[in-house]
């Protein structure tokens, strides 16, 4: 028997792990009642004290096993507390883009793309400006890129969060459709949130601005017909559904961004770029 207590005091030394200390539990129960068994049935004097040397330092690590539980348990409560302050800082997440295959390219020389109309505004990006007493987004999480534009003469600052997985959406979508750029925000600031969406590549080239719009009722609708005479080959993707009330038929419904829990649930994001690209 001295071998189990050689046993235990060995794993006791080396489980650091909960999962370890709860099978060296079990483990060590079990040696007790191996003991206490053999104990019962021993006649010896010798061996009956043997035993219960034994079963005392059996039942000594069955005590620490439990206090070492009981702190990991403290330990682990402690660090998912301390984890709910912490705001996680998500990186970019970066994607290896394929070219189209040889067969993809012809079918696109021989047919006309389609029109996937794009807005921006809780569509591709979230942004606030300097003032905001609500906060739209997470406390100290930083916007992806910072705009100052001036408005009325006063110098604004917006401050841009990108829809996840937004720049990966826009490579892919931009082999297959002419990309055309609608929003109802005022051309100075969308085109400069344009500008940097674009980033150099040239896929946002056509674009559309409140100018464009219908006043209806206090917002924006967006004619849908300015941009392609042919209304089979063009649709909308939007996150306000009045603006292609014209064309239900033409529209994809979005969720804003900061409905979503923008910075932690990507299955908006996941779900455009699934329905776009198939």
């Amino acid at each position: 028997m001295a071998d189990l207590v050689k046993l235990t005091r060995d794993l006791f030394e080396i489980s650091k792990y909960n999962n370890e200390l709860k099978e060296l539990k079990i483990l060590n129960n079990d040696n007790i009642n191996i003991v206490k068994n053999q104990l019962r049935n021993c006649k010896n004097v010798g061996e009956k004290r043997q035993l219960e040397s034994e079963l005392q330092i059996l039942t000594y690590y069955s005590h620490q096993i439990e206090i070492k539980l009981q702190q990991q348990q403290q330990q682990g409560q402690a660090q998912a507390t301390s984890t709910e302050n912490i705001i996680i800082q998500h990186q970019s997440v970066k994607y290896d883009i394929f070219p189209l295959s040889p067969l993809s390219r012809h079918r696109l020389s021989i047919v006309k793309r389609k029109v996937l109309v794009l807005d921006l505004d809780e569509t591709l990006i979230h942004s606030f400006h300097d003032g905001v007493v609500r906060q739209t987004v997470r406390p100290g999480t930083p916007p992806d890129f910072t705009l100052k534009v001036v408005i009325d003469h006063h110098p604004v600052r917006f401050f841009v969060h990108k829809r996840p997985h937004v720049d990966f959406f826009l490579d892919i979508v931009s082999q297959w459709y002419e990309l055309v750029v609608f929003t109802a925000s005022m051309e100075i600031y969308g085109a400069a949130v344009a500008d940097r969406l674009d980033a150099g590549r040239g896929i946002l080239t056509r674009r559309f601005y409140r100018q464009h719009c219908t006043p209806d009722m206090g917002s924006y609708t967006k004619d849908l017909s300015a941009i392609c005479n042919d209304l089979s080959s063009v649709f909308i993707l939007d996150n306000s559904p009045g603006a292609y009330r014209a064309y239900p038929g033409n529209s994809y419904f979005l969720k804003i961004i900061h409905e979503v829990t923008y910075y932690n649930d990507k299955q908006a994001s996941d779900k455009t770029e699934k329905y776009i690209i198939t």
